[in-house]
């Protein structure tokens, strides 16, 4: 059993939470209008492996 702030999973078991939450953190500045947030996001995201959707829209369904 791990320690005190130790992960209990690997790294790559966060990945794709990750990845969502980077995701959406992206979409979410580029609809605001806060253009050096979302490339942020953008570059958090591209260190990850993925790549912001380069055509501004969202990657997510509405609902």
């Amino acid at each position: 059993m791990p320690g005190p702030g130790v992960l209990a999973e690997p790294a790559g078991a966060l990945l794709p939470a990750a990845r969502f939450e980077l995701r959406a953190a992206h979409d979410a500045f580029n609809s605001m209008g806060a253009e050096a947030f979302a490339e942020r996001a953008g570059r958090e995201l591209a260190a990850t492996g993925e790549r912001p959707c380069a055509s501004g829209r969202s990657a997510y369904p509405s609902s």
